[in-house]
């Protein structure tokens, strides 16, 4: 384990010149509150990033107005910290250096990371720096009636994080078996199913999945709600483009994943991806966000943003863009 100290710079074998069609998984930021939930995504990190060359940094966040420090942008916890508060860093130090050990990650090497500051913020400028592909988030239950509206941290990183996010609300016991794509059919929608489908294959050669039986593999399975419909309507060309990103999915898996493809008609698209996921025996859900821009990518209610609150399974959400 590394202790908590200045972000590392990131390796130049994860930096890459734009957008990547189907980034491999190396380097996984957990960010924790050191909360349960902040728990149960350092265990899910355990199961998702691979054995070989897999980086995991840990990153805790002191809000600005519990912090030790002058409240200014300042996120090194190192020797900047004002005259006296030398315990408050050592005591934050030490609940982090303790919640990683009670997580038994001590295999992964983890690098630890403590700031101060906007948690989103860092979470993000984190990321940046660490070359990371994938932000892990803990998800709490709303506490308040106007949560949903104002966003808690794990939503404003989703909402403004240039790489994939997960939002874990229950333990990952296994590298994840079956899987679900929810696609709109979006020229978006194949980026998250490139993703999803390159993660899919490593968390497959991690299993040995290719000798495995079939029913033991890796399943990606798309699936595009027809809401608003009538039950059984199929809008015309829906199943036919849904075909075409199944095709284009089972190409780039290989014979180490399985793809197929569903159309379900569903009076709301929230609804239809809880029913689909829960008949499906679902392990982790794949979903894009809008391309909408920053005032309205933060209001609420958006499918993505309405399943993330309510879906009882982790889910990894695939930004717009992603400027790496």
């Amino acid at each position: 384990m590394h202790p908590p100290g200045p972000r590392p710079e990131a390796d130049a074998s994860d930096t890459r010149d734009g957008p990547a069609p189907a980034p491999p998984l190396r380097t996984i930021l957990v960010g924790t509150d050191l909360s349960y939930a902040g728990h149960s995504a350092l265990k899910a990190t355990d199961h998702l990033v691979p054995s070989q060359r897999g980086k995991v940094h840990v990153v805790h966040v002191v809000p600005l107005q519990d912090a030790w420090l002058p409240q200014r942008d300042d996120r090194t916890p190192g020797g900047d910290q004002a005259p006296g508060h030398e315990s408050d860093v050592s005591r934050h130090r030490a609940r982090l250096v303790q919640h990683v050990e009670d997580a038994k990650l001590d295999h992964l090497e983890p690098h630890l990371h403590l700031h101060v500051g906007r948690p989103f913020e860092a979470i993000n400028a984190t990321a940046k720096e660490t070359g990371a592909d994938l932000i892990v988030l803990g998800r709490h239950r709303p506490r308040r009636a106007f949560d949903g509206l104002l966003g808690s941290t794990a939503e404003r990183v989703v909402r403004t994080s240039e790489i994939p996010s997960l939002l874990v609300n229950r333990a990952i016991e296994a590298p994840p078996r079956r899987i679900v794509v929810a696609t709109d059919l979006s020229p978006h929608a194949k980026r998250v199913v490139q993703v999803a489908v390159a993660w899919a294959s490593q968390w497959a050669a991690e299993r040995g999945s290719q000798e495995a039986p079939t029913e033991h593999r890796v399943r990606v399975e798309l699936v595009s709600i027809a809401d608003f419909a009538r039950a059984g309507y199929r809008p015309l060309g829906r199943a036919e483009a849904l075909q075409r990103q199944k095709e284009a999915a089972s190409e780039a898996a290989g014979d180490a994943v399985e793809v197929g493809a569903r159309v379900a008609s569903y009076p709301l698209a929230p609804e239809g991806i809880h029913k689909v996921t829960a008949e499906l025996g679902t392990d982790l859900v794949f979903m894009g966000t809008h391309g909408y821009g920053p005032v309205l990518r933060n209001l609420f209610g958006s499918v993505t943003s309405e399943v993330i609150r309510t879906l009882p399974l982790p889910v990894v959400v695939v930004p717009l863009t992603e400027n790496r």
